[in-house]
């Protein structure tokens, strides 16, 4: 939920969540399923299985939500980090932040957990229609630049590394926020792993066109293709060797 930074809103949600100083676990879970519940209700319909398949699609929305937190942390601290500390080679331990934050792709449920956390849609562009221009919105709170700032630390960690997994996540929340990535700085990035098929970059305005900055950036003919698929797949279908797909 976007809270607007409402303090009676938060506070009004909060008391009804503690009793004295003990927290009412049971009904924060209780709270959780049954909004995961109604999200299911009107996602998946399983006839016979919908029992066992809203249990499975609570237990992955849990995980994406708590992988979320933890990943919104260390975005928070990333523009901080030494870039030759980035990586850490040791057989003794795997904990580093390129081990956590460049490895794979998120889930497409944990790219939108994370760009609505960090309120992104918020840093949408807006048609200001007496002038006739676009403009990006005066951000309202810290969380708004956090993908941002992390975006702009991949300029020094790529001399170092290959961090694209790190750089098309980043660029996926940003997208799935604003739904486009207009304004969006990415000078002096290596793009070359970067897909921006059916992706809006420019706007047009009475002053001209406005759009992403690409100045200095590495990109290829391939980057503006259709891109293959890139999400974890959860679910199968089984069939009879007899049977035709």
């Amino acid at each position: 939920m976007d809270f607007h930074y409402s303090k009676n809103c938060l506070q009004s949600t909060l008391d009804s969540l503690v009793e004295g100083d003990i927290v009412k676990t049971t009904d924060v879970i209780k709270c959780v399923f049954d909004y995961l519940g109604i999200i299911y209700q009107y996602q998946i319909n399983e006839g016979s299985y919908v029992e066992r398949v809203r249990y499975a699609f609570c237990h992955h929305s849990f995980r994406d939500y708590f992988s979320a937190i933890w990943t919104v942390q260390l975005l928070r601290m990333l523009p901080q980090v030494n870039p030759s500390k980035f990586i850490i080679k040791s057989e003794e331990s795997d904990a580093s932040y390129g081990k956590t934050l460049n490895t794979s792709f998120w889930s497409l449920e944990k790219v939108a957990l994370i760009s609505e956390i960090l309120m992104e849609h918020r840093n949408k562009p807006y048609l200001e229609k007496q002038i006739g221009n676009w403009y990006t919105p005066k951000p309202d709170n810290d969380e708004q630049a956090v993908l941002a700032e992390a975006l702009d630390a991949c300029r020094k960690l790529c001399e170092k590394t290959d961090i694209h997994y790190l750089q098309e996540n980043l660029l996926s929340s940003i997208l799935y926020g604003r739904k486009e990535l207009t304004y969006v700085d990415l000078h002096g990035l290596d793009l070359s792993h970067s897909n921006f098929f059916n992706v809006i970059c420019s706007r047009k305005s009475c002053f001209g066109k406005v759009g992403t900055n690409f100045s200095g950036a590495v990109l290829h003919e391939d980057c503006f293709h259709p891109q293959n698929h890139q999400d974890n797949i959860i679910e199968y279908i089984y069939y009879e060797k007899s049977a035709l797909l």
